[in-house]
């Protein structure tokens, strides 16, 4: 009603053809087809509020709780939601194929929160997971996202070197969780492109250097499968076991990995 009543224009990211018009500014064709839309309305005859609550109650207690992405999705659909949630699509082979994410968190959006996740790191640094932290973003980036086409340029670059890390990667390895997925995709970032917030020395990753870094990898497991990890490895390992989205933990464990795998490659 807002739109017919030309409150806000179409946004770009959702019509090339028609982004930036206002409702009296579309063809009469174009608004034929928008007045045609039918809506599924359920009319209670002379409810009351607290009957209308216990319905919605009724019908809440079928069903899933809303995760914090499916939240935003029904909230947001901006540049920045479409950029990640198009992320997320193009590499579904990749989250199946190395067991990053299985169909069920699929099925609930877990590619989008994870991209999500990435994204605002490689824009802005590390920070928690929490939903208000990224509705800010949502938000901030849901008619302009200046950074689109870089991200998704290293998007695809940090996953590319990724796919031949994990190839040689056990499929039972605790890396393939999505917590230390996250870290260490960001520490392939910050090699690459430089993480907002780090210093990291800019590295041209090659494949002769994919082994060496599945070598740290490998050290690193013994480390989190071992009873007792070593003393300079303790808070490496609590960090993936406890609040492992803050980010304090998140921080720690990607000091850890960049640093281990830069001594392995000699930097």
């Amino acid at each position: 009603m807002d739109f017919m009543n030309d409150q806000f224009v179409v946004s770009k990211i959702h019509n090339e053809e028609y982004g930036g018009l206002k409702f009296s500014e579309l063809p009469d064709e174009v608004k034929h087809k928008f007045l045609e839309y039918e809506m599924s309305i359920e009319l209670l005859v002379g409810a009351t509020d607290g009957d209308v609550l216990d319905v919605f109650a009724r019908i809440n207690s079928y069903t899933v709780t809303l995760n914090k992405l499916e939240l935003l999705n029904a909230k947001y659909n901006g540049i920045f939601k479409q950029t990640v949630f198009e992320l997320g699509r193009e590499h579904l082979e990749f989250w199946i194929r190395n067991r990053i994410l299985r169909d069920r968190g699929i099925a609930r959006m877990k590619e989008a929160e994870l991209c999500t996740d990435l994204v605002i790191a490689m824009v802005d640094g590390i920070h928690d997971n929490k939903r208000k932290t990224i509705e800010l973003y949502f938000r901030r980036w849901d008619d302009e996202f200046p950074e689109r086409s870089a991200v998704v340029d290293q998007f695809r670059h940090c996953i590319d070197h990724l796919a031949g890390i994990y190839s040689g990667i056990p499929l039972q390895s605790v890396f393939r969780n999505p917590v230390l997925f996250y870290s260490l995709f960001l520490v392939i970032f910050d090699m690459s492109f430089g993480l907002p917030g780090s210093n990291a020395r800019r590295v041209t990753i090659k494949e002769d250097m994919l082994a060496r870094i599945r070598g740290v990898i490998s050290n690193l497991e013994g480390e989190l499968k071992a009873e007792a990890a070593s003393p300079e490895f303790a808070l490496f390992k609590d960090a993936t076991k406890r609040s492992t989205a803050d980010r304090s933990k998140r921080e720690l464990r990607h000091r850890v990995i960049l640093e281990e795998i830069m001594k392995s490659i000699g930097g």
